[in-house]
């Protein structure tokens, strides 16, 4: 898997950014796989009355 780096230094590296574009988001297993890769297993897990995106801040979902 490869995860790309926000940034670049040379226009042939925001070129090869932006071409990541043309395959589009990633589907919900490919973040899952992700995550786990980058031990953020629980991050996308639904919390009570959270999206999960609270979780993943580190903020109550209350």
């Amino acid at each position: 898997m490869i995860l790309p780096i926000p940034g670049f230094r040379t226009v042939a590296q925001a070129e090869e950014n932006a071409r990541a574009l043309e395959f589009g988001p990633l589907t919900p297993r490919q973040m899952q796989e992700s995550d786990q890769i980058l031990g953020r297993e629980d991050s996308r897990a639904p919390s009570s009355g959270g999206s999960g995106a609270e979780a993943a801040r580190g903020e109550s979902a209350a």
